[in-house]
């Protein structure tokens, strides 16, 4: 290998070499890299979350609160989908499809829609008992 110091070169030396090493690259060999480097992103991304959130727990503590009580709490508004219901289809498609009329309208029906079909046709109809 050359006798470049990578410690010593900046941000666009470096990128300019491993470039034209990829450039160099069979598919295989670039596959390699490639799931290696996402590795090793997913490494370093969660170092910097570790690292952030220690930064945090000290603030915490130097301004006298519990980190672990700051996130502990629920927020108002905020969905625990463990404890709730889902929501309830209010629309169904002629192949079985299911909407609940919330959010965008599902492709199945916009796609019906433009066909010139009207959105309450395909109303679920309420049980009356």
């Amino acid at each position: 290998m050359s006798g470049v110091n990578l410690d010593d070169t900046v941000a666009s030396e470096r990128f300019s070499l491993v470039n034209a090493a990829l450039e160099r690259m069979t598919a295989s060999e670039l596959a390699d890299i490639i799931e290696t480097a996402t590795l090793l992103q997913q490494e370093r991304q969660k170092e910097s979350q570790t690292q952030l959130l220690e930064k945090w727990r000290l603030e915490a503590s130097e301004l006298g609160g519990d980190f672990n009580a700051l996130f502990s709490g629920s927020r108002r508004g905020a969905r625990n989908s463990s404890n709730q219901a889902p929501i309830a289809a209010k629309y169904r498609g002629p192949n079985g499809e299911t909407w609940s009329g919330r959010g965008h309208s599902p492709r199945w029906l916009a796609t019906l829609e433009k066909g010139g079909h009207n959105r309450e046709e395909f109303l679920i109809q309420a049980d009356v008992g």
